[in-house]
This record gives C-alpha cells, sequence and structure tokens, in this order.
C-alpha cells in the first residue's frame, strides 16, 4: 500500500487562516448568527496596539467569539514556538487562552484550524500529540448549551485580555431577552438596555475583565450612532477608560458593507460616579482614526494591495498611550464623555474639508461625495456588464434534451409527498443553534426550532409553498429542516433525477397552472401537477443534462443577483 501524506508544515500562515475564513465566508451563519470573520491583516493590527508579543506570561487572554480562532492564533502564526516552554513532550502555553464559539460547525473548524497553525510543533516531536490534544480540547470550546453562547457563563472579572469580534446582529433580539428575562441571575447580569447582540457582548465583556484589564472589539459603527445604546455606552464610560475608536473601510469583513470600529477599553480599578461621569472624564481623550485601505482588496478574492493605512493606526495608538500629539491627518482627539452622547458619530471628529479628504462624508453630508459614489457605482456596473458578457459568450448553454418524459408528482414510483405540521409560536426562535423552519417562504427561514420533522432525504427533494405566491426550491440530499402546514415537501425515491431541474419543473408548471392563495397546492392538488424531465437516447432520465442545466441556470442568477445588489447599493 502507498500512503500519500499532506503536510501543512512551513505553510505560509496567510494562507492558514484564510484557509478556513474563506471556507466559512459563504455560509449561512454569516446572515443567520452575524459571524463576519476578522481579516488577518486587522487582527494583527489589534494584537500590536495590545502588545501582545511582550506580554509578560500568565496572563488569562479571552475571545468570546472565536470563530475560527483568528485571534488566538495569531501569536501561533507569528512565532510559534514562543508560544510554549517545551521539555520533550511536556508543553506549557505561554498564556492561558479561552476561545468561546456557539456554532459547532465553526467551532470544530477552529480546532482543524489550530492543528493547521501548531503541525510543525507535532511534526518536529509526535510525542507532543497528547499534551498538544489536551491543549487544543481545554482552549477551544463550543458552548452550545442555550443560543445566548458564551454570554450563559455570566463570567466576572476572569480575564486580563479580551479581544474579540463578536456577532452583529439586531434582527432576533428579542429570543435572547425571552431567556434572559426567565433567569434572575441572567436578567441582573444584563441589565443594561441594548439594541443588537453585540450590546449583550459589550456587558460581558466589561464584567468578565479584570480590574485594569484590557479589552479590544470589533463593532459595527451603528453602534455608536444608536440613540437606543446611550445608556450602555455611558455605563461602559463608568466602568472603562475608552482611548481608542477606529474607523474601518466599508467590506473590511466578509459578506458585509458595514463599517466597523476598533474599540479598546481598559477596565477601571473602581467605577466613576454616574452623577459625576461628565466632570470625571475631563482629562481623558480619545483617538480617532479612519482606515481607508487595509492592504488587501475589499472583496471575494482579497487579492494584496500596497495602499494599507493598518501600520499608521499601530504607531498612532502607541503616541497616543504615550500622551505625546498624533502627526497624523487621519488621527483626531475627542473629549471621552462624547462617547456617551445621544449618538457619537466619529466622522464629525474632523473639519468638512478633511473629512471629504479622508472620504468620511456620506452622501447625505456632501453632493460631492454623493456624485463620486455615483460615478464609482456606474464605472462597476459596466465592469460588470462587461464581465457578464464575456462569460456569457464563453458559457454556451447545455444541449436540449433528445426527448422528455411526462410525469406527475403523484408517481409513486418516483416521488413521495407530504405537508408539514403546524407548529406553535412558542416553539420558534429567530436566532439560534436550531433547524430551520421553513413555511410559506420555501426560501427563507421563518425561524429556527429544536428538532426536525422533515428532511434527510436520500436522493434529496423539493419544497413548495401553499399559501403564498407559488414556489418551489429544491433541496439536496441530506438537507436538514423542519416544515410548517404552509410549506410542502416532494421526496425523490430515485438517484436519477437532480433535485433542483425538478423544483424549477415544478415551480414554472405551478405558475402555469395558476397556483397561489386561492388556488391553493394542496396534496389533493399538487399530486396532478404534470412536468416534463429529459430522457437519454436509452428512455432513462438524463441526470447529466439535469445538472448542466441547473449549473448554468445557477450561475446565470448568481450574475443577476449581483448586478441586482449593485443597483440598489
Amino acid at each position: 500500500m502507498v500512503r500519500l501524506q499532506c503536510e501543512f508544515t512551513n505553510t505560509d500562515p496567510e494562507f492558514k487562516t484564510r484557509l478556513y475564513e474563506t471556507f466559512l465566508q459563504e455560509s449561512d451563519t454569516t446572515n443567520t448568527f452575524g459571524q463576519f470573520f476578522t481579516p488577518r491583516k486587522v487582527v494583527g493590527a489589534v494584537h500590536d496596539m495590545a502588545e501582545i508579543s511582550s506580554m509578560s506570561a500568565g496572563k488569562s487572554i479571552c475571545d468570546p467569539a472565536a470563530g475560527v480562532g483568528g485571534f488566538v492564533l495569531e501569536p501561533m502564526a507569528r512565532n510559534l514556538e514562543a508560544q510554549w516552554t517545551m521539555k520533550t513532550n511536556a508543553m506549557t502555553p505561554k498564556h492561558t487562552w479561552h476561545s468561546f464559539e456557539l456554532i459547532p460547525k465553526t467551532a470544530i473548524l477552529a480546532k482543524a484550524n489550530a492543528l493547521v497553525h501548531c503541525g510543525d510543533l507535532l511534526a518536529e516531536q509526535p510525542g507532543r500529540i497528547k499534551a498538544f490534544a489536551n491543549w487544543l480540547n481545554n482552549v477551544f470550546v463550543c458552548v452550545e448549551k442555550t443560543a445566548l453562547g458564551t454570554l450563559d457563563q455570566m463570567d466576572k472579572e476572569k480575564f486580563d485580555v479580551i479581544i474579540t469580534n463578536p456577532p452583529f446582529v439586531v434582527s432576533g433580539s428579542a429570543d435572547f431577552r425571552k431567556l434572559i428575562t426567565k433567569n434572575a441571575a441572567r436578567k441582573a447580569y444584563f441589565s443594561r438596555k441594548y439594541s443588537g447582540v453585540e450590546g449583550l457582548f459589550m456587558q460581558y465583556i466589561v464584567q468578565a475583565l479584570k480590574k485594569s484589564g484590557d479589552a479590544w472589539v470589533l463593532l459595527p459603527e451603528s453602534f455608536l450612532l444608536r440613540t437606543p445604546d446611550e445608556l450602555l455606552r455611558k455605563w461602559i464610560l463608568q466602568n472603562c477608560i475608552v482611548d481608542l475608536v477606529a474607523l474601518l473601510p466599508e467590506r473590511t469583513f466578509f459578506n458585509t458593507p458595514k463599517r466597523v470600529v476598533i474599540l479598546h477599553m481598559k477596565k477601571r480599578d473602581k467605577p466613576l460616579a454616574p452623577t459625576k461621569l461628565d466632570e470625571s472624564l475631563t482629562k481623558e481623550k480619545i483617538l480617532a482614526f479612519v482606515v481607508n485601505e487595509i492592504g488587501e482588496t475589499r472583496d471575494a478574492k482579497r487579492f494584496h494591495i500596497d495602499e494599507n493605512d493598518l501600520p499608521d493606526l499601530v504607531k498612532a495608538y502607541a503616541i497616543h498611550k504615550a500622551g505625546l500629539p498624533v502627526p497624523y491627518k487621519r488621527a483626531s482627539l475627542i473629549g471621552a464623555s462624547a462617547f456617551g452622547a445621544s449618538s457619537f458619530n466619529i466622522r464629525h471628529a474632523w473639519k468638512k474639508a478633511d473629512a471629504r479628504e479622508l472620504g468620511l462624508l456620506s452622501s447625505e453630508d456632501d453632493p460631492v461625495a454623493e456624485k463620486a459614489a455615483f460615478d464609482t457605482q456606474m464605472v462597476r456596473l459596466k465592469e460588470m456588464a462587461s464581465e457578464f458578457m464575456d462569460g456569457h459568450r464563453l458559457t454556451a448553454p447545455p444541449p436540449d434534451a433528445c426527448d422528455r418524459r411526462a410525469i406527475t408528482l403523484g408517481d409513486q414510483t418516483l416521488f413521495s409527498l407530504r405537508i408539514g405540521r403546524r407548529v406553535l409560536k412558542k416553539e420558534v426562535f429567530q436566532k439560534r443553534t436550531g433547524i430551520p423552519l421553513f413555511s410559506a417562504n420555501v426560501r427563507k427561514p421563518f425561524g429556527y426550532v429544536a428538532q426536525a420533522n422533515a428532511g434527510e432525504l436520500k436522493f434529496g427533494g423539493a419544497l413548495w409553498s401553499l399559501d403564498s405566491d407559488f414556489d418551489c426550491r429544491g433541496v439536496p440530499p441530506g438537507e436538514l429542516y423542519s416544515i410548517t402546514d404552509h410549506c410542502g415537501e416532494v421526496c425523490l425515491l430515485v438517484d436519477d433525477i437532480d433535485p433542483h431541474y425538478l423544483a424549477r419543473q415544478i415551480r414554472q408548471a405551478g405558475i402555469g397552472m395558476g397556483y397561489n392563495r386561492d388556488f391553493r397546492p394542496s396534496l389533493g392538488v399538487i399530486k396532478d401537477l404534470e412536468i416534463n424531465l429529459p430522457i437519454d437516447k436509452n428512455g432513462k432520465f438524463d441526470l447529466a443534462l439535469m445538472q448542466a442545466w441547473t449549473e448554468f441556470h445557477e450561475e446565470l442568477l448568481r450574475r443577476k443577483q449581483a448586478i441586482g445588489k449593485l443597483l440598489i447599493a
């Protein structure tokens, strides 16, 4: 037997980290749970400002929303051996790291990411595997007991450093409120008013920090702007010194155009009195810094570019920390009390002329910026149209079928049909680690439930809607979900029909029949629906041709959606 071995030793750290971020950047969890994975260049800048590499040993460092472990693994990517004291097979880490993650799939990938990063240590000394496994399991922990994840631990004064990029979601916050209000301890711990889930994480971070501990947090810019978060921001100022707010450019993060800020807080030894907050903050200043480029393109490709403002951010913060004037146009000093105002707009820290030059003015603030944004949009639209036409010419549609076979959905040799069951409102959560629940909208989950009542189809199938404009979508083999009594399921009993092609034929035929809210496609109605599927010269279903048409159609939809997003931007 010949054994093939693939090693990740002596591999570029940039590749190691991006391997996992790229794998998840198109994942549904980015929308459902607000997961946006932090680019390594941003992770590196935060580590530089936090001076993790020069900290004395024995610190307790936590990422409560760790994703694939980028913040935890950055020191390993830079200097692997410096993170351990090693004697033959024994390995003692320099710091005690804590990596908490809610999503099981992501937590597993974080462990795999750690294994890739630390592979050199194990390759040199295989006897270290046991010690490394213990470290791995103690550091990377999936906290999925409740939808609150890490927040449910309600830690107090436990960590020296917290460095994290918490989820950015407002929708679904009601689910968290349900869990919090049910429990007196949770209600007391999260007693401050908040808008999004990041507000809960900020309450956890402040309370979980030790006195004089440091927190580096990436937050949506909207956290600073939202009036409902004013009292929370004031509470943060009572308990922490805030000395940095750095604004990152749009699309720094995969899958979101939101602008994000890097916030640094140091826990006070004693909270400030609320009545004397503004007076106490008169001597404290926040460094505001604007970053326009991060050293890579801000699209799915993430190519390297020379323009990078992050090194200047690191230098500017070091100068500000030393109490010296910061000689950068991108930098500005703000009185700390502004952070606790009803709305804290960091863009107002610069004069209008400088703000325009730095690209900080929105179209509402400046017609010149509006025209520039429109011009950029039109250039991109022209580029996308050109790309589409070139691709369209290069991608010929598949051939027509030799022949077609007419079948009905009631053919029990090919299909099994069923309708879902009624689901009570109290059983449904909007954001959690449960099973997606589909109702009249077969493309977007109605919510999430604890257990599946459908799916896991051996050969895949389709879902159709009963009480809305008629729609049908394919489901691949093994997909797990639940359905209500407003949704029907077609289960394929054979392996030579493509589920996505099938769904498209059902949708077209159903629309042609006039299915809608009034003419409901019930089981009795839809079993008589006739569709036509391609067959080969031997009279068998032509699976390869169905798959080719599915791929062609999906690529066309992707291009239409990309242009559509640009048009409404």
